[in-house]
């Protein structure tokens, strides 16, 4: 709020300098009944900072640290990359030509659940659910972590298994898996965080290998709770370049 603050005091319409102002700008040619009031810009803000990048990075940060433990599907997903495009940096364009390394992001989603829960909604009427009832203006929440870890869907879910993906080749889907929610309430910014992260990821392992600091320690894959995100407990890794 007081970056808020400090925008408002120090605006030039003639000069934007960042999302801040543009929204001050917006708010000041709309109406008083407007939506652009100074605390929807706090929530979108908050929206941004946590659905738009908390997430993506905690993926990333995930990614790594998965790399680093399991070298083998690393070295599988780099080869996956050199056999597809040698040393020409990967594009978006590219997506869904390199099925290993889906998979394996996919695994990553599912096993480092960044958001074990759904944001929480709310229901209009009262409805029936499996023989419960839901009473109106209830908060609901679905529970993502409990999808990605059932074992009548998954064989042995809590093992790192990108294959579990993959068939004949070809990415197999499961209705279990949803990282991004489902339904007409889904993430919103599910495009755009795939986009991130494959890009990334692929760029990345193209140019490193990633290994522990040391190799003989195996670090946890317990996690802690930023914001309304989980994260890997703090660890440090080598990126060696294979450049």
């Amino acid at each position: 709020m007081k970056e808020i603050e400090d925008h408002e005091k120090t605006f030039d319409g003639d000069n934007i300098r960042d999302f801040v102002d543009l929204f001050i700008q917006a708010k000041h040619g709309e109406s008083e009944n407007s939506l652009f009031t100074l605390d929807n810009l706090f929530y979108v803000i908050l929206d941004l900072f946590i659905a738009g990048s908390e997430t993506t990075s905690n993926t990333l940060n995930w990614s790594l640290l998965f790399m680093q433990e399991y070298p083998d599907v690393q070295m599988k997903c780099q080869q996956e990359i050199e056999e597809k495009y040698g040393g020409r940096s990967v594009t978006w364009a590219d997506r869904g030509t390199l099925p290993f390394v889906d998979a394996t992001l996919m695994e990553i989603q599912r096993l480092s659940n960044i958001a074990e829960m759904s944001i929480p909604h709310t229901n209009e009427n009262e409805a029936i659910l499996r023989g419960f009832r839901i009473p109106k203006d209830s908060i609901i929440q679905a529970n993502i972590y409990s999808s990605h870890m059932d074992p009548l869907y998954w064989d042995e879910p809590r093992q790192f298994n990108p294959e579990r993906f993959l068939q004949d080749g070809k990415i197999k889907k499961n209705k279990a898996f949803m990282p991004f929610s489902i339904g007409p309430r889904m993430c919103l910014g599910e495009n755009l965080a795939k986009m991130e992260i494959f890009l990334i990821f692929t760029n990345f392992l193209q140019r490193f290998t990633f290994k522990r600091e040391n190799d003989d320690i195996r670090h946890s894959f317990d996690c802690i709770f930023e914001q309304l995100t989980s994260a890997p407990l703090p660890y440090k890794t080598r990126p060696i370049s294979r450049v």
